[in-house]
Parts: structure tokens; C-alpha cells; sequence
């Protein structure tokens, strides 16, 4: 599809000035055009994702959110916000499954290539478990832990000392 690049500059200016103004709204509308136009990044999906999660529309929110879940830039943001939507919306079990895909994301993101395939295999049988599993208790603790892991300034460090601790 061609795109008229004048278009999509002035729609993508109004975005981030939208956002920036802090104007959801308008922010928004301008995604909104801006996908219209025929732009369909993962960015895109992840900023509507976002905006719409802010505006409380959760169903129209996860729709995005997991379009943009796809993209290596978005995917760690956008399963956490997933994951709240879900919370939200009182599925924690599927919050729980999108916390442990953070988790896994994060986690593999603090190592090295070489350690990362494997880190991420390990991490498939409990995704797998989390998936089939019908406790309430236990969804509920994962997205508590999970969240309280990844939601922090030093989450990095954080990881890499408890990934220390049980290592030792």
C-alpha cells in the first residue's frame, strides 16, 4: 500500500506530541490515523495497546497489546501490560502466563546468546504448567511475585540476584 509519507510524518509528530502533552485522547485518534494510513507496526499497536489500557478499555487494549507482543522491542512491555489488563479483568490465570513470559523475556535478556536458548527451554514446562493449571491461590501468587519482580527500578539486578541465590 503506498503511503503518503507528509501524511504519516504529520500524524506520527501529532502522536508523540499527544503523548507528550499528556492528551490520551488526542494520542489516541493520531495512532488511530496513523494506522488508518497503512502503517501497521508492532509500535503502533503497542502505543493503542497502551493507551487504551490508561483509558480503561481493557478488551480493545489486549486486542493491541497483542499484536504488538510479536516485536522483540515491545514484547517485554507488552506482556506486562497484558498482564494487567488480565488482572484487571479478574483472569489471573492468563495474567499469570503472560507474567511468566515476562519473567522468561527478562530473564534471557540478562544472559548471553549461548545461555539464553536454554534458559528459555527451561522455561516452557512451567508455561506449559501455568496453562493447564486451576488454582486460583497459585495464579494469584505468581502474578504478585512476578509483578513485584519486573516492576521495580533494579530489575535487572534484581533478577541477577536471585538467579545467584539459587545457583549458589
Amino acid at each position: 500500500k503506498n503511503v503518503d509519507k507528509n501524511k504519516l510524518m504529520l500524524h506520527l509528530g501529532q502522536v508523540v506530541e499527544s503523548l507528550s502533552g499528556g492528551d490520551n485522547d488526542q494520542a489516541e485518534v493520531d495512532v488511530e490515523k496513523v494506522i488508518e494510513i497503512g502503517i501497521h507496526h508492532p509500535a503502533a499497536y503497542f502505543y493503542l495497546g497502551l493507551i487504551r489500557m490508561n483509558n480503561n478499555r481493557l478488551e480493545s487494549a489486549i486486542r493491541y497489546l497483542k499484536r504488538a507482543v510479536s516485536h522483540m522491542d515491545y514484547s517485554l512491555g507488552s506482556r506486562l501490560l497484558l498482564a494487567e489488563g488480565y488482572q484487571q479483568k479478574e483472569n489471573d490465570k492468563s495474567a499469570a502466563v503472560e507474567y511468566l513470559e515476562a519473567l522468561k523475556l527478562a530473564d534471557c535478556k540478562l544472559v548471553s546468546q549461548e545461555h539464553s536458548d536454554a534458559l528459555r527451554l527451561l522455561y516452557e514446562p512451567l508455561i506449559e504448567a501455568q496453562e493447564q493449571t486451576t488454582s486460583e491461590d497459585g495464579c494469584t501468587n505468581i502474578c504478585t511475585t512476578v509483578s513485584e519482580m519486573l516492576q521495580r527500578p533494579n530489575w535487572r539486578q534484581h533478577i541477577m540476584d536471585i538467579r545467584k541465590e539459587l545457583f549458589q
